[in-house]
């Protein structure tokens, strides 16, 4: 495979988002690497990461990305 398959950067920074955080959930189990926050301003709840998890995180995005770009062919790309 040698075509090069550009993304816009937005929406690839979201793909790659959401899949390194279903790894993480499904690799680690659930809530273990998320804190259940309060958002006063919204009275609602969120979950962010912990310390822990975020370090995760960003490795599973830079694993991600490497695989997508090296495997497939796939880049982001400013303003496609």
């Amino acid at each position: 495979m040698s075509d090069t398959h550009y993304i816009d950067a937005s929406r690839f920074a979201e793909v790659i988002s959401v899949l390194a955080n279903w790894v993480m959930y499904e690799k680690l189990g659930g809530n273990k690497y998320y804190e259940k926050m309060w958002k006063a301003r919204d009275h609602q709840y969120f979950a962010k990461y912990t310390e822990e998890g975020q370090e995760m995180f960003n490795e599973y995005t830079g694993i991600i990305k490497k695989e997508l770009r090296e495997m497939c062919n796939i880049v982001p790309k400013e303003n496609v």
